[in-house]
């Protein structure tokens, strides 16, 4: 089957060539990869010079933030389903996006997620982030898939409105709740690692992050009248400590 990947990025020079090769190396499905760059200055183009003859579509312009240039991939996606790989992450392995598809085939579905490996830049895994715990009814709590490692149908995250451009860091968050709780969204879970994502990132960047998501969060619980819980949203610090003492546990390769 074929998917769209949308890749986001803006100056990203350093990390862009390992997201791409990971991409490319995929086996066993057919890809549609975007790249959306926000008119990077330091040589990002540059880089995806070896493999642009892979690359469906490449645009450079700027944007309006993260989730407007989310939105512009999304826009042109012609797959069936769709998910977003940042420049800063890549795939745990050439079979895992296929595995991913397979999973998704046999669940007839809406939404198909995975695991993702948080690791440093010297590549040893800092924290897991599983899927396991979710379940619709835990949106509200600030429980959601892992964003790196899901796909989603193309025409359900349309007619959901897309992204909320107005979201600082909690945009996904938004989109799940909304294809969950006013679409109901059909979901199966894949446990391996899809992603592993470099820390650093807009949504995990340290407790300045973790307090502008958990007030996204709550924004948009109110903004679709759901009732939040805003003690377990404010307290995901506990799981977080869960996922990162996972992660230095012994024996604990995943994917």
């Amino acid at each position: 089957m074929k998917v769209t990947i949308v890749t986001v990025c803006y100056n990203a020079a350093k990390t862009i060539a390992d997201c791409v090769a990971s991409v490319q190396a995929q086996q066993g499905v057919d890809i549609e990869h975007i790249i959306i760059d926000g008119g990077s200055s330091d040589g990002t183009l540059q880089r995806l010079a070896p493999f642009r003859e892979r690359i469906s579509v490449v645009v450079s312009e700027r944007d309006n933030g993260i989730y407007d240039a989310m939105n512009k991939g999304l826009a042109r996606a012609t797959s069936d389903i769709t998910g977003f790989l940042n420049a800063d992450d890549l795939f745990a392995g050439p079979t895992v996006l296929a595995r991913l598809m397979n999973a998704y085939n046999a669940a007839e579905t809406d939404v198909v997620f995975g695991d993702v490996d948080q690791i440093n830049y010297s590549g040893r895994v800092v924290r897991r982030f599983r899927g396991n715990s979710f379940r619709p009814d835990r949106i509200t709590s600030g429980i959601m898939p892992p964003h790196p490692a899901t796909y989603i149908k193309t025409d359900l995250m349309r007619r959901a409105g897309g992204f909320d451009a107005s979201y600082r860091v909690g945009g996904d968050f938004d989109m799940v709740l909304r294809l969950f709780l006013r679409h109901n969204a059909r979901w199966a879970y894949l446990p391996e690692t899809i992603v592993r994502m470099r820390i650093g990132g807009a949504s995990t960047s340290g407790l300045k992050s973790y307090m502008q998501i958990s007030r996204d969060m709550m924004r948009s619980c109110a903004a679709h009248d759901a009732q939040a819980n805003k003690l377990a949203i404010y307290g995901r610090i506990l799981h977080k400590s869960i996922e990162v003492f996972d992660a230095l546990r012994p024996g604990q390769s995943h994917g």
